[in-house]
């Protein structure tokens, strides 16, 4: 993930209360102006929190995070919310992939926990993340891997990735589609042709445009048990455009 890509994108969807710069996690200020934007609907809080985040929050150092996201705390629930639903399990897949020696993907997937923990104040995350993503990325040289230090490095990230999420469910409604996960899965079905290339249209709009929250709509008119559909909803939750874009080309 690009963090700044995926804030320019998250902005034309969030009414900022406060005007304020984005902050990279190199402390890289964007000189670009920002329009008020009206929005359809906010992101929710659980409701004893309808007033506002709280002034701590256990895994995150909240002060921090607005100060990256320009105060607003729609756009810090918003990259919460997708994170919550990305990366809840990540932990697993990390071990797996290193267990598989997948230390490409085992780097590229520490690396997008990092830029987006790292914009909204989970620090310790951020720490564990990026002592992971330097392991992956010496194996991925070529360096030998020391399997204790790396059961060592993914069990302390464990941890602080359980603190981040207990923390965002405390303050975040578990969405009806991580419900749905946890429940019997239903049988998955393919897409036909002609939802194939509406959704291939859909996609590459999306991919074209930035807007990725216009995608993930879309994707309520498909099937939720479509194989294609739940790869999408991965991607998009990531804001992987250029994974998106090879889907959509292996989809036509």
């Amino acid at each position: 993930i690009d963090p700044e890509k995926l804030f320019s994108t998250l902005l034309k969807w969030v009414d900022t209360s406060s005007k304020g710069r984005i902050e990279t996690e190199d402390d890289v200020k964007s000189d670009s102006t920002e329009e008020d934007i009206e929005v359809e609907s906010k992101p929710t809080l659980a409701p004893e929190l309808q007033e506002g985040l709280p002034d701590s929050l256990p895994g995150f150092d909240i002060k921090t995070a607005l100060a990256r996201l320009g105060g607003s705390e729609d756009l810090f629930i918003r990259i919460a919310e997708s994170f919550a639903e990305s990366y809840r399990d990540a932990d697993k897949k990390l071990t797996e992939l290193f267990e598989k020696e997948d230390y490409e993907t085992a780097h590229r997937e520490a690396h997008s926990i990092k830029g987006v923990v790292g914009n909204i104040g989970a620090m310790d995350l951020y720490e564990g993340a990026r002592e992971i993503e330097a392991i992956a990325k010496k194996a991925e040289e070529g360096e030998k891997l020391d399997q204790q230090a790396t059961r060592l490095a993914v069990d302390e990230f464990a941890g602080r990735l359980r603190v981040v999420i207990q923390s965002l469910d405390s303050i975040i409604p578990v969405t009806d589609e991580i419900e749905e996960a946890k429940g019997s899965s239903p049988e998955v079905v393919q897409l036909d042709k002609e939802q194939r290339n509406g959704l291939v249209k859909e996609i590459r709009e999306a991919c074209e445009s930035g807007d990725f929250f216009a995608l993930k709509n879309a994707l309520k008119d498909y099937p939720t048990n479509s194989a294609e559909i739940i790869e999408v909803k991965s991607l998009v939750a990531k804001f992987d455009s250029e994974k998106l874009s090879e889907l959509a080309d292996s989809l036509s």
